[in-house]
C-alpha cells in the first residue's frame, strides 16, 4: 500500500469516526456536518489523489457505523505501530472526537458514554 492509500485509509478512518460520534446522540448538526466536509475535503489538497479514491473518502458519508466497526478499524490502522507512534495517534483521535462532540456547543450522555466506551476498547485514558 502505497502512501497516498494509506493517508485515504486514514482519512476514511477519521471521517468514520467523526460520523459516528456526531450523529451517536442522535442530533447529526450543521455545525458538525460542515467540520466533517471541511475535514475530509482536506484530502484534495494532496492533488495526485485520483478520482476513485477521493470519491471512496467521500462515500464515506452514506453509511452508519458502530462502535464496534469504528474500534476495529482503529485497531486495525494503529497494529504494528511503535508504542510511542500508537500513543500520538490515539491522542489525536482522541482530540479529534472531543472537537467533533463539542461542535453543537452540547456534550450528550449518549456521546460522553460511548466516547468512554471507545477509550476503554483501545486502552487509553
Amino acid at each position: 500500500m502505497g502512501d497516498i492509500e494509506k493517508l485515504v485509509k486514514v482519512v476514511k478512518l477519521m471521517a468514520k469516526t467523526g460520523l459516528y460520534f456526531a450523529s451517536c446522540d442522535g442530533d447529526y448538526s450543521q455545525s458538525e456536518k460542515d467540520f466533517l466536509e471541511a475535514y475530509v475535503s482536506g484530502i484534495e489538497s494532496i492533488g495526485s489523489i485520483d478520482d476513485e479514491l477521493k470519491q471512496s473518502v467521500y462515500s464515506t458519508f452514506d453509511k452508519t457505523y458502530s462502535l464496534e466497526e469504528i474500534v476495529e478499524d482503529t485497531k486495525e490502522m494503529v497494529d504494528g505501530f511503535e508504542p510511542e507512534q500508537r500513543t500520538a495517534v490515539l491522542k489525536e483521535m482522541q482530540q479529534f472526537i472531543i472537537k467533533v462532540i463539542r461542535l453543537d456547543n452540547k456534550v450528550d450522555s449518549k456521546e460522553e458514554a460511548e466516547f468512554v466506551k471507545w477509550n476503554k476498547a483501545l486502552g487509553i485514558g
